[in-house]
């Protein structure tokens, strides 16, 4: 406070008093600005008394102010990443065909860094320049560290500022919209090595002895596509939506963003449902769809994370069963045949979403010389399966 206002000020432990010629802010003005305030002792809140006075003493104004004195930097926070994960297969931005900017978005993991007193009131990351990072992989083993030549990662801390000139900043450090100072970790910038996916850890440490460890993921490209459980309502005039999960060969979500393309059309000879809305890139590891239904038939989607793709099969504009269609079946046994004696074609997804027996996760029938099954775990279509209709008088196979 001393040196902010170049002198002026008495005072001690038990408060401050200044006093500051207007004319040194100024020349065109003449008078004093005088504030006092209680030294609050530790960092925390103040009321700070300011009153501007004529050069003949007169009072002209007072004003009575909350101010929010901090204390040196107690600790630091390094924020989640604002990509949650990285993808370590895509490829060099000098690749023909692959564009800069979708290169980067999916390579480049920006985190936001800020310091907080030991009052938590926030405050300045002590001398970032001095910074230390050190990355370690699933294993624990060291990829890079600050000063040491690493080909799976280069980290820019604290990021320069490269906005317009008219805005930089004094300290020429670029910040976000809270004002914290940036992290950017590039993935595979000296080599396009492939990296193991899993939980890494980024750990940074700043003058003072002041730590933060970040962890964050690696994945790798679409490996599996899976739809999940149709949501909403297949009947006429209802709509309903359509969920791709999209993983990677160990099973973690794709990057967000990754693109998802949709193809869907029907087997019957009129149009059956309008599409509404698609998400064409992933969120979170997933893509949706939706539809509107205005016909009665069969529709199928296809989704496509290229090489992953899955088709689904959806019976729509069905009127809804009075009946439960497993009320067809001479048999509800697990592993054992059945023979279903229904009014009228249904589906497999109708018979097995109606069989109450936990045990039955699949029906299959033999036809054409091949075993058409539907199939479901945990509630959700397996992969391969495919719905297919079931007339009456055939033979079934409940599978446990």
């Amino acid at each position: 406070l001393y040196t902010r206002l170049g002198g002026g000020c008495t005072g001690g432990n038990g408060g401050i008093s200044c006093q500051i010629p207007v004319s040194a802010l100024n020349a065109g003005n003449t008078g004093n600005i005088r504030f006092s305030l209680e030294h609050p002792g530790t960092p925390g809140t103040a009321e700070v008394r300011v009153s501007v006075q004529s050069r003949a003493g007169e009072t002209i104004g007072t004003e009575v102010e909350t101010v929010v004195f901090a204390g040196p930097a107690d600790a630091i926070t390094v924020g989640a990443p604002r990509t949650s994960v990285l993808n370590v297969d895509t490829p060099d931005a000098g690749d023909a065909g692959v564009d800069a900017d979708e290169v980067d978005n999916r390579d480049v993991m920006t985190l936001s860094v800020s310091a907080a007193d030991a009052s938590d009131n926030k405050v300045e990351v002590p001398n970032p320049a001095s910074g230390r990072v050190v990355i370690r992989d699933p294993d624990d083993g060291v990829l890079y560290r600050t000063g040491t030549a690493s080909s799976s990662f280069s980290v820019v801390w604290p990021k320069p500022y490269d906005g317009p000139p008219s805005a930089r900043p004094t300290d020429g450090y670029a910040r976000d919209e809270a004002g914290n100072l940036q992290l950017e970790v590039n993935v595979n910038a000296a080599a396009n090595a492939a990296l193991a996916t899993g939980q890494y850890s980024l750990t940074l440490s700043t003058s003072g002895n002041l730590t933060f460890t970040r962890n964050f993921i690696v994945t790798g490209g679409a490996a599996t596509l899976t739809f999940d459980k149709v949501e909403g309502s297949t009947a006429r005039d209802g709509s309903f939506s359509l969920t791709a999960t999209v993983l990677d060969a160990g099973g973690t979500p794709v990057p967000d963003g990754t693109p998802v393309t949709w193809v869907d059309d029907t087997t019957s000879p009129t149009v059956v449902m309008v599409e509404l809305s698609r998400e064409t890139v992933t969120m979170d590891g997933k893509a949706s769809v939706s539809y509107l239904v205005v016909g009665q038939g069969n529709a199928w989607v296809r989704a496509t994370a290229d090489p992953a793709t899955d088709i689904k099969l959806i019976p729509v504009g069905h009127e809804p069963r009075e009946e439960s269609p497993a009320e067809g079946l001479t048999s509800a046994r697990p592993n054992d045949f059945t023979t279903w004696f229904g009014d009228a074609m249904v589906y497999a997804s109708d018979i097995l979403g109606d069989i109450d027996n936990e045990q039955i996760t699949a029906i299959l029938l033999w036809q054409n010389g091949k075993w058409l099954r539907y199939a479901v775990s945990g509630g959700q279509e397996i992969p391969g399966s495919m719905d297919f209709h079931v007339d009456p008088g055939v033979v079934l196979w409940l599978g446990g």
